[in-house]
């Protein structure tokens, strides 16, 4: 199973997050796809030109001390079962 070898986090407290809406979000902005495992709130704000967000997660693959680390949309783009990324 893809959770084996795949450590998605938020990228700028740490921890743990899944791949669904978070239970918090009250903006008209786009809703986010990922939340904090812990709480189901959306992940971290960061700044970039528009203005604040949702920080993107961070995929590491077979832990968190791992040479492969996946940053943005390509963590969402893994391939089940395998640890690899797939294509665009």
């Amino acid at each position: 199973m893809i959770d084996e070898f795949v450590d998605v986090t938020c990228p700028e407290c740490g921890a743990q997050v899944v791949e669904r809406p978070p239970v918090n979000w009250i903006t008209p902005s786009p809703v986010p796809e990922w939340t904090h495992a812990s709480d189901g709130t959306a992940l971290c704000s960061v700044v970039d030109a528009s203005g604040y967000r949702p920080a993107d997660p961070v995929a590491h693959v077979n832990g968190p001390d791992a040479v492969l680390i996946i940053r943005g949309r390509e963590a969402a783009q893994l391939s089940p079962g395998c640890g690899w990324i797939r294509g665009r």
